[in-house]
C-alpha cells in the first residue's frame, strides 16, 4: 500500500489514543502531530501488536522518548532513556495514559478469557 492509499485509511480508535497520548507529551504543534500520525500509520500499529511487541512505541521527539506496554496487565510506562521534558509531560497525561490503557488492558483480558 502507498503512502497516499495509507492516509485515506481512517486511524482506528486505539491509534487515535495513542496520537493524542504522542501529542500531549512532545507537544502540540502542527510538526509533531504529522510526525506521531506518519508513524502510527507507517508502522501500522495495533492494540495486539504493541502489547506483545518486544519493540517500544518511539514518541515523535525524535525517537529519543519510548513507550511501553506490559503484556502482563496492560498498563504502559515511559523508558528511563526519555527526555526530561516527556517525563514531565507524562504527570499531566492522565487522561491520555488512560484512554491508551482502556484497550491494552481489554485486549489482555480478552485473551485470557
Amino acid at each position: 500500500m502507498g503512502w497516499r492509499e495509507e492516509y485515506r485509511n481512517p486511524l482506528t480508535p486505539f491509534q487515535k489514543a495513542l496520537l493524542a497520548l504522542d501529542v500531549k507529551l512532545t507537544g502540540t504543534n502542527s510538526f509533531n502531530i504529522r510526525q506521531a500520525e506518519h508513524n502510527i500509520r507507517q508502522n501500522r500499529i495495533d492494540v495486539e501488536e504493541f502489547v506483545w511487541s518486544s519493540q517500544p512505541y518511539y514518541l515523535a521527539d525524535g525517537g529519543y522518548s519510548r513507550v511501553w506496554c506490559k503484556g502482563i496487565d496492560g498498563h504502559i510506562f515511559l523508558s528511563s532513556v526519555s527526555r526530561k521534558e516527556v517525563f514531565a509531560a507524562w504527570e499531566n497525561a492522565g487522561k491520555e495514559v488512560e484512554d491508551v490503557e482502556v484497550f491494552t488492558k481489554a485486549f489482555i483480558k480478552d485473551f485470557i478469557n
